[in-house]
């Protein structure tokens, strides 16, 4: 029987035991993997989305103070984002100077107090998310603060009127945004004023129905709201007379104040005045013309009341007036009632 000598089978057990080992080593690395010295690059912070939409502002805001507000557009189906926002006011559109800003607030609108009037203001705003992302700044907006109220007039009032129903002006002036009514209030001298009514500036009609001293009072309203104090109103007076009313065989009552105090007609002048609808008119007039033997002539003068309306010509008797009062008739194609 042959035999390796002792040496080399020495060799050979120690290489087979470092085969062993190498490849126990080899597959411990594989499973366990290598440390690295390599830094590892987090990723960037997500992205905050597309800037806030201001809200469009209206041309003058009211007061002294004014608040904005702003929607988030739609990022790929996504209506709402976790965000918080900055919003900046100045004087300046590129908001190089004069900027006044928020601090970072959540929600969708944000007021700025303290606002001067006539001052323009204009806005904008950006967000940030949780990671610290900001958007873009949103476009702007401006608006101009209107914080004072109009000033109204009252001109033309008569210190005596003649007659229950009488005339006066309205005015009133406003700076900024215009103005957009006239409120009327009106009372006896001393007495809690009343309503009227609100009126554009112009000439207003109003019809007292008692005599005495009235006090007017007019309030002005601007077009974003600014409303004239009363407090610091000018009132207007005048005085009213105690009306004069007639009551005619119907029972109905006629007030002829103007007619008396203001065209000196005596009261007893109505007396005979028979009411409404009891005269009966002459209706369609039979009308002659030369030729005719009640047709006047350089003989037979009368009195008439004359129209002339286009190319048609009347003429109706003064005697017969008498009886009748009034004719209704068609001048012209126009009706027309003549009265004597």
């Amino acid at each position: 029987m042959n035999r390796r000598p002792a040496s080399a089978s020495s060799f050979l057990a120690a290489l087979t035991q470092s085969a062993i080992l190498f490849s126990l080593l080899l597959l411990f690395l594989l499973v366990s993997g290598c440390e690295s010295t390599d830094t590892v690059v987090p990723d960037d912070p997500p992205s905050a989305g597309s800037a806030p939409v201001l809200d469009i502002e209206p041309e003058f805001s009211q007061g002294e103070a004014n608040t904005v507000s702003w929607t988030l557009p739609d990022d790929e189906g996504k209506t709402t984002r976790e965000l918080e926002f900055l919003v900046q006011r100045s004087g300046d559109p590129q908001f190089a100077d004069e900027v006044v800003e928020s601090d970072w607030v959540s929600g969708s609108s944000y007021e700025f107090t303290g606002l001067e009037n006539g001052q323009t203001n204009h806005f904008r705003v950006r967000g940030r998310n949780l990671q610290g992302a900001e958007t873009d700044w949103s476009s702007s907006q401006s608006s101009t603060q209107d914080a004072a109220a109009p000033v109204a007039t009252l001109t033309d009032m008569k210190t005596e009127q003649t007659s229950l129903l009488f005339w006066f002006q309205l005015a009133a002036t406003d700076e900024l945004s215009g103005l957009a009514e006239i409120e009327l209030w009106f009372g006896l001298e001393g007495a809690e004023k009343t309503l009227y009514g609100t009126f554009p500036p112009g000439e207003v009609t109003f019809q007292a129905t008692q005599g005495g001293t009235h006090e007017f009072i007019a309030l002005a309203t601007d077009a974003v709201g600014n409303r004239q104090d009363m407090d610091t109103a000018v009132t207007e007076a005048t005085i009213v007379p105690e009306p004069i009313i007639i009551i005619d065989r119907n029972a109905e009552e006629f007030d002829i104040t103007a007619a008396v105090l203001e065209f000196r007609m005596a009261v007893q002048y109505w007396e005979f005045g028979l009411g409404r609808f009891t005269i009966r008119p002459v209706i369609d007039p039979l009308m002659i013309g030369p030729g005719h033997r009640d047709y006047p002539d350089d003989v037979n003068v009368t009195e008439i009341l004359g129209v002339a309306y286009g190319d048609d010509v009347r003429a109706y008797k003064i005697g017969d007036m008498m009886d009748k009062e009034v004719v209704d008739d068609v001048v012209n194609g126009t009706p027309i009632a003549v009265c004597y």
